[in-house]
């Protein structure tokens, strides 16, 4: 891994560009198992190693690189993300993506009770602002309902109100289709299982590498599965398989 990494790093510079290396961080994947068969991830104590590089004309001084726990989340690309693939941590002091998209719910709430925007404005912004703010790691994100949720509802208590709706106004017409006289603002828990789906499917029709594992993945749990009809198959006849 050093290696590779500071063949990447020279190769950068020798381009014009410069890595920061103050900024860099890495994970190590290495398994413990039980003797029930149970595999762990073991913690930086337990798998000890280190990444040591040079940057840009200092090449006899080398660096540590800075080396995370596997469940503590890191900003990478707008999204607090780890290997353990876990939205909380047991310490409320470490900030993870759970923690990150509750303040951003806060802080637009708290903006727009103290705004005077009209009804039109605050439809606006909470499209155009926080439902995108939110929504843009949503694809790769695995909360829970309940935890996306408590999001939702932070976020309601002031946007609601300020369209125009009383705090206890139904879900269901909130949320329901426009055919149906509803205002067609799906939850964020349904705004989540659709952006996954939308990833799996586009991931799959790029047919690299990445896409063959995933399609191997859906092909391995349409077997587990036992039912007949193929999952996400365009021939089905069920549109929502599609």
């Amino acid at each position: 891994m050093e290696e590779i990494s500071q063949n990447f790093e020279r190769k950068l510079f020798s381009t014009g560009g410069s890595l920061n290396l103050k900024k860099c961080f890495w994970y190590l994947i290495s398994w413990r198992w039980d003797s029930d068969g149970t595999a762990t991830m073991a913690t930086i104590n337990q798998s000890r190693a280190e990444i040591k590089m040079t940057q840009g004309y200092k090449i006899q001084e080398k660096a540590t690189i800075r080396r995370e726990e596997y469940d503590i989340a890191q900003r990478t690309l707008g999204c607090w993300l780890n290997p353990a693939v876990k939205m909380t941590h047991e310490d409320p002091k470490v900030q993870t993506e759970y923690t990150v998209r509750l303040g951003q719910a806060q802080s637009w709430a708290t903006a727009i009770l103290n705004s005077n925007l009209n009804r039109k404005e605050t439809y606006m912004a909470y499209h155009g602002v926080l439902q995108a703010k939110i929504g843009y790691a949503l694809a790769v994100t695995t909360f829970t309902e309940p935890q996306l949720r408590k999001i939702q509802q932070t976020a309601d208590v002031a946007y609601r109100p300020k369209i125009g709706l009383n705090r206890k106004f139904p879900n269901a017409v909130v949320q329901g289709p426009t055919q149906y006289c509803g205002l067609a603002q799906p939850p964020l828990f349904t705004l989540q299982g659709s952006k996954q789906l939308q990833l799996l499917i586009g991931t799959i029709r790029n047919q690299d590498d990445t896409g063959s594992l995933a399609q191997a993945s859906l092909e391995l749990k349409q077997q587990e599965s036992d039912y007949i009809t193929p999952i996400l198959h365009a021939d089905t006849s069920a549109e929502y398989q599609r």
